[in-house]
């Protein structure tokens, strides 16, 4: 008869050691990248997280926006501010030499003068300007204050009804027998309108 070993399985001593080391190891690179990524898009969540308020019910936490909403968006100088355009050789039609607004910065209420120089090889038969705000689109005519309609002043005013938190710019059109001119002057624009 032919005897037969019976070789039990040995067990394995299994090193946890290194595996918990490289476990470690992993968390911590987790938590530094978060962190990266954190502190590298700060401004970004910002104002995610300033807009979290507890709930007075228990329901837990309430995402809402903040009171009031933070305004204006952007500072502006104040008072009358001037503006200087240059004009590329293919730019056809009146152009806008210099424009001076009056305040720059009114009141709901207050009224606003612009002036304008233009000049253009024929007369200039329009000069229009609309007036963007944060809830409005408002034309205003401009005239003839001095000099002539081929190198003059031009000049129009208004009363300041809406808000420019967002929306605040300055849409030119200009017109004369030989051509037209479009062009825009950009105060604020943070609802993208222009």
């Amino acid at each position: 008869m032919v005897e037969q070993s019976h070789h039990l399985p040995r067990h394995r001593k299994v090193h946890t050691t290194g595996s918990i080391a490289f476990v470690i190891i992993i968390v911590v690179l987790v938590i530094i990248l978060l962190g990266a990524i954190g502190y590298t898009f700060k401004d970004t969540l910002k104002p995610m997280w300033q807009g979290l308020t507890r709930s007075k019910s228990f329901t837990g936490v309430t995402i809402t926006t903040p009171s009031p909403t933070p305004r204006p968006m952007k500072t502006i100088p104040g008072g009358s501010q001037e503006f200087l355009y240059s004009h590329g050789k293919d730019v056809k039609g009146p152009k806008i030499g210099k424009a001076t607004i009056n305040p720059l910065d009114p009141k709901q209420g207050d009224t606003q003068t612009l002036t304008v120089t233009i000049t253009h090889d024929s007369p200039v038969t329009m000069a229009l300007v609309t007036l963007f705000t944060d809830n409005a689109k408002t034309p205003h005519e401009l005239k003839l204050k001095n000099g002539t309609t081929t190198n003059g002043t031009w000049e129009g005013s208004w009363k300041m009804t809406d808000t420019y938190d967002y929306t605040y710019g300055f849409d030119f059109t200009l017109k004369s027998a030989t051509g037209e001119y479009r062009g825009a002057t950009v105060i604020r624009n943070d609802n993208g309108t222009f």
